[in-house]
């Protein structure tokens, strides 16, 4: 009768490998899904402050142009902003409102409402409007007596 003279030639693996093996693939798991998620409040941050931008541009453009010879200004919220027609938030025409959301809140300190005077395009407040993420990222958007803005 012949026997196996190596017993541990069997093939498989051991409990221990296995455990090692899932231990392993949990953390880079783990670091994948924080490296996401900086990146993503980092997009979303990119993403208000290029909309901001825009709005202001096209609240000043509106300002300047004969569209109903008034006053345009931009309202920013915590989770949106508003282009509005008129002297103020208040008292702008509800009619022409645009509204655009973002795709995470932020916390808004500084200007949140800039207006824009009619014909001139000149903004009637300069300063600047921060934007904080939950994750600690912030960024600041500058209005300069021209309406001119650094971000």
């Amino acid at each position: 009768m012949i026997r196996s003279k190596n017993r541990h030639s069997q093939k498989g693996f051991t409990l221990l490998e296995i455990i090692l093996t899932i231990a392993l693939i949990g953390i880079l798991t783990g670091a994948f899904f924080a490296t996401f998620r900086n990146f993503q409040f980092g997009n979303d941050m990119d993403v208000a402050v290029s909309g901001i931008v825009q709005s202001v541009r096209r609240a000043q453009l509106l300002s300047q142009g004969v569209f109903g010879e008034d006053d345009w200004g931009v309202k920013i919220f915590e989770d949106r902003l508003v282009i509005f027609k008129g002297e103020s938030f208040a008292g702008r025409d509800t009619s022409k409102d645009e509204t655009l959301e973002f795709s995470a809140p932020f916390f808004v300190s500084g200007l949140s409402e800039i207006i824009f005077a009619e014909f001139s395009g000149e903004p009637r407040e300069t300063g600047s409007v921060s934007l904080e993420a939950a994750s600690g990222a912030s960024r600041e958007i500058s209005v300069g007596e021209k309406g001119s803005l650094s971000y």
